[in-house]
């Protein structure tokens, strides 16, 4: 089984929108900045990082570096931050009957392996989150966006949480080639290919007929 993960083993979408939402009604109403200026500040860091999972983006926000010097965004907007993750963690669940189902395909024998187009570190963190490391044999993702010059991984992970915190147990992670989108005859291919299997041996779960 190849499958698809947002929209398709979980509501990514709504778990999006409920999080980010509070967290721009958040900033907002402390700053006194209206939603619709920051959205319009915001879309282009989006665009230019490719993924509205930008995990940097209120410390490039120009009207809340305004606002909050001397200090940085991330200490002034703390309390809208802390819902946004909780939300976050909240609204992302598994859609009802996902994991029986693929742990009843595991005892059958099925190999479980999952290509998405989302980052690396989020996905990540979705497939830890809902139990499925481990239930998912193999993972294919696109990388993560690139960091601000002199940012490394480690400077937005929050917390005090060892390194394996961020990495699966059993689950193995592949990254599929920059800039690849689906659909992508080539990657699921290749993906074949890697798993020893043919087409006719592979079933393919997806939630958008046009990208999967």
């Amino acid at each position: 089984l190849i499958t698809d993960l947002d929209n398709t083993l979980w509501d990514w979408v709504s778990a999006w929108h409920r999080s980010f939402s509070a967290l721009l009604a958040g900033v907002s109403e402390l700053s006194g900045i209206s939603q619709s200026q920051l959205e319009s500040e915001i879309r282009p860091i989006h665009q230019a990082r490719g993924t509205t999972e930008y995990s940097n983006l209120l410390e490039e926000i120009p009207s809340l570096v305004k606002y909050s010097a001397p200090l940085r965004p991330y200490e002034v907007f703390s309390e809208p931050l802390h819902r946004f993750r909780s939300l976050r963690r909240t609204a992302t669940l598994l859609y009802p009957g996902v994991r029986e189902a693929l742990l009843l395909l595991k005892d059958a024998g099925v190999r479980v392996v999952a290509y998405t187009e989302s980052g690396a570190y989020w996905t990540g963190w979705r497939i830890r989150h809902t139990g499925l490391d481990g239930v998912i044999d193999v993972l294919y993702s696109a990388e993560d966006h690139p960091l601000p010059d002199g940012m490394t991984v480690q400077d937005l992970r929050t917390g005090h949480q060892p390194p394996e915190a961020y990495s699966f147990e059993t689950t193995v992670h592949h990254h599929t080639p920059a800039g690849e989108l689906k659909p992508s005859r080539r990657i699921l291919e290749s993906i074949l290919a890697d798993q020893g299997v043919l087409p006719r041996e592979a079933v393919y779960l997806g939630d958008s007929l046009m990208k999967d």
